[in-house]
């Protein structure tokens, strides 16, 4: 069925589909809305196979310049003080130049490929940087219930119920990002999304 939906998603939301732009890592725009900044960074891809969607992914990269734009959003919506904001949101900001953090929506053809949490998972996500083939392994994966969804919906909203939602966290310490390439994939397929930033 996702296979179906698949293009008409792109086209209603317009995430990710398009060739994507080159963004600042670190500095948010303030003339853009939350919607349009929100969709500077995600990503969307679909992994086929013999024209039937296999792996459905939306991602965002939780970037510094993302995290600012997610927490005026926070005080602007709940009434929070920054700092409030941040607290609340603190799985999801991104300040640190340690690591790099993904927040993705995944839905598959068979329920049981959707398992990235696992020990010995049919799907896993890999990250790349600045054009490396070296793999990024994640240092923490965090499957998000039904409730963790709901709560993320308002700021994601392609988080549908129709997907299971993860928290991803890369370690890095290099120069900052240029290019970032994130894969979710396995025997089903590969899904690869990628986010060209500026210098």
């Amino acid at each position: 069925m996702i296979g179906r939906f698949a293009g008409l998603l792109c086209l209603v939301l317009g995430l990710g589909c398009a060739v994507p732009k080159s963004i600042s890592w670190t500095e948010d725009n303030p003339k853009r809305g939350y919607r349009f900044a929100l969709a500077d960074w995600t990503r969307t891809s679909v992994a086929y196979h013999e024209f039937q969607t296999q792996i459905f992914v939306q991602a965002t990269l939780l970037s510094p310049a993302f995290s600012k734009r997610l927490t005026k959003e926070l005080t602007k919506r709940a009434g929070l003080t920054e700092e409030q904001a941040r607290q609340h949101a603190a799985t999801l900001l991104s300040e640190s130049n340690k690591k790099i953090k993904v927040f993705m929506a995944v839905a598959t053809s068979d329920s049981h490929w959707n398992d990235l949490d696992q020990r010995s998972p049919t799907l896993i996500a890999r990250l790349y940087v600045n054009g490396s083939s070296q793999a990024i392994t994640p240092t923490q994966l965090e499957f998000l219930n039904d409730n963790e969804m709901a709560d993320k919906r308002p700021f994601f909203p392609y988080a549908d119920r129709l997907k299971t939602g993860y928290l991803v966290e890369f370690p890095y310490s290099g120069t900052q990002p240029k290019k970032v390439r994130l894969t979710v994939s396995g025997a089903p397929g590969l899904s690869e999304l990628s986010w060209r930033l500026d210098p």
